[in-house]
């Protein structure tokens, strides 16, 4: 889980979430969006509802919007 806790880095959730779903043979773009969903809490969660489900197509452009804004 994702908290955005001060010794939290977002590099290392990205990477552990991809991590995670590539060892589950998780391939398609759209699971990993709407996984990734389960992995943050709080006002995170808010983050990714304000992202709307149109902005991004694949899970690196996704990712790239995390960790510009954490």
């Amino acid at each position: 889980m994702f908290e955005d806790n001060p010794r939290e880095y977002p590099t290392n959730h990205v990477f552990s979430f991809y991590m995670w779903c590539s060892s589950n043979y998780i391939t398609e773009d759209y699971v990993y969006i709407r996984l990734i969903q389960q992995t943050i809490t709080g006002v995170d969660t808010k983050w990714y509802v304000d992202q709307g489900k149109a902005i991004h197509s694949t899970f690196v452009t996704l990712a790239k919007y995390f960790l510009s804004y954490f």
